[in-house]
């Protein structure tokens, strides 16, 4: 249907577009944090190798220490190293850099997982076909500009299926030491990827067993090779390991099997504890964030598999095993051990590569019985079937922008926000500042909001506009009295933005109290029936 040209012609467009639009995204509420942790990953790396004085290190920049689990910090070196080689001197333009460099990488999966479809089944359609189901997710596009943490685990998994595909079908020795790379990438970016390895291996095990013509020196080789580069990989990766291997992996698996955040999550209306959580909050999560056809087309695939299954040849068994077992194996573990969740499904969006490839059997076996029963020509059932499919998830991509983060199915109800969480990472701020700035040309405006979460945003903002802003410091402002709040830095504020992530936020919503500092409401961000931020003008 498209020939080798249109396609890499489609993705290289896409992927400048793609450039372009990551402009328009605001700072999620850890990317400063993120930030710091690369200036010290790589001032760490520079002093353990004597190159702190070439590199022109500062002396400012604290120790690398184990912190929150102790992740890897490739993304956030990465960027760092960029903003050097790009003589970026100022916060706008490095958060814009790292926007561009964290869709690249996104964008990366994408066309890895095109290659990937398309060697499995042996069709460049049914390969590009499969990357949009990766791409044309309305929730996981809008992360993929920013989300350097989970994000980019996705991409890594979706980037690693391709050269484990080519181990699998016994090709060149370089495919275990690719696959053993980016495996051991992702196992330092978002840890519990730790699966994945052991279900590699226990695959190739199985895969060499079932052979005709079982090479018990082939299989050792194969294993040893990618077992060899992961454990490097890692090592490599993940600095904090450089001094202490031994101690900081059971340090850093000692943090995250004990891992409490004292936070809660807002699910199904009521606040609940994220160490209390049900089983269904990921199953539901996943349901209500993904487009209505691809749950469906998911579904089908998977029935098709459980179907198919005693047919199919044991290549096929095997394989399709692995995939089905990728998806379930993080969610059957983390739901069994009670694991501390947050934020939605963003954890586990590593998992999605998974689901994509059952999507895309799923629409093969809708073709087929749509093919049998009605007389249609191949080219025009097959854009018939991709318009229903695609039509809803590139509509809201198109018209949430920038604020696909937040999108809803229809089975999370009219106004989603009234029972699940909205805007969490508070980047809709930006959009607010900016209305602020555009609206209201005095010279110094002040502006208030909980926990002060509208600041961190500052750092995106034109740099001629956000000198004249300035932000209030105290984190309790929905239980100040209005009149004694002009002991405040900064004095009284003239507004007053919230994205409603505090209790005291939902309330305004699910009772329509109105109370200080909720009242005289200007401006207000909608995305469909859901309104995300809000503006209030003090009096």
């Amino acid at each position: 249907m498209y020939n080798k040209k249109q396609l890499k012609l489609y993705f290289l467009l896409t992927f400048i577009f793609g450039l372009y639009f990551s402009q328009d995204y605001g700072i999620p509420w850890d990317e400063k944090w993120h930030r710091n942790k690369g200036k010290e990953t790589v001032a760490y790396i520079a002093k353990t190798f004597k190159l702190d004085q070439i590199l022109s290190i500062r002396e400012d920049i604290p120790e690398l220490d184990i912190k929150i689990g102790g992740y890897g910090s490739f993304f956030d070196v990465i960027c760092t190293i960029s903003e050097k080689v790009f003589s970026v001197n100022n916060k706008r333009e490095a958060y814009l850099l790292r926007h561009k460099i964290n869709f690249s990488i996104y964008f990366l999966g994408v066309y890895l997982i095109y290659l990937f479809s398309k060697e499995l089944f042996k069709n460049r359609y049914i390969g590009f076909l499969t990357s949009m189901f990766y791409f044309l997710h309305p929730r996981l596009f809008a992360h993929g500009f920013y989300n350097g943490k989970d994000s980019i685990a996705q991409a890594l998994v979706a980037c690693a299926l391709y050269p484990m595909l080519m181990v699998y079908k016994h090709k060149e020795v370089k495919w275990p030491i690719i696959s053993g790379l980016i495996m051991g990438i992702a196992i330092t970016t978002r840890i519990p990827i730790t699966y994945l390895p052991f279900l590699f291996l226990l695959l190739i095990l199985l895969k060499f067993y079932n052979s005709e013509r079982y090479d018990l020196r082939k299989n050792i080789q194969t294993s040893l090779i990618f077992i060899t580069v992961l454990i490097a990989s890692i090592y490599s990766f993940w600095p904090i390991l450089w001094a202490s291997p031994i101690l900081s992996l059971k340090t850093i698996f000692l943090n995250m099997s004990y891992h409490q955040w004292g936070g809660t999550n807002f699910y199904l209306g009521e606040h609940i504890k994220a160490t209390e959580l049900p089983w269904h909050y990921l199953p539901t999560w996943i349901s209500i964030t993904t487009p209505i056809m691809y749950i469906i087309l998911f579904f089908t695939g998977l029935i098709t598999f459980l179907i198919n299954f005693k047919k199919n040849s044991i290549d096929e068994k095997l394989f399709q095993s692995f995939m089905l077992f990728g998806f379930l194996c993080p969610l059957a573990i983390i739901i069994g051990i009670g694991s501390v969740l947050y934020d939605a499904w963003r954890h586990l969006f590593f998992i999605y590569p998974f689901m994509v490839y059952f999507m895309s059997l799923g629409f093969l076996k809708i073709y087929e019985l749509v093919k049998n029963k009605w007389r249609f020509r191949q080219s025009k059932l097959i854009f018939l079937l991709s318009f229903i499919v695609f039509c809803e998830p590139v509509y809201k991509i198109l018209s949430l922008h920038p604020n696909q983060n937040v999108y809803f199915n229809s089975l999370a109800g009219k106004n989603p926000i009234v029972k699940f969480e909205g805007d969490y990472w508070a980047l809709s701020m930006r959009q607010g500042l900016e209305w602020i700035l555009e609206n209201d040309k005095r010279d110094l405006i002040r502006i208030d909001s909980p926990l002060n979460i509208a600041k961190m945003n500052q750092s995106i903002i034109d740099r001629n506009q956000v000198q004249r802003l300035r932000f209030v410091t105290n984190p309790t402002t929905a239980y100040m009295d209005p009149l004694t709040y002009e002991d405040s830095q900064f004095g009284k504020p003239d507004y007053f933005l919230t994205n409603f992530r505090e209790e005291w936020g939902k309330d305004v919503i699910l009772k329509n109290k109105k109370y200080f500092p909720y009242i005289n409401e200007i401006y207000s961000v909608q995305v469909d029936d859901m309104k995300i931020l809000s503006i209030f003008k003090y009096k």
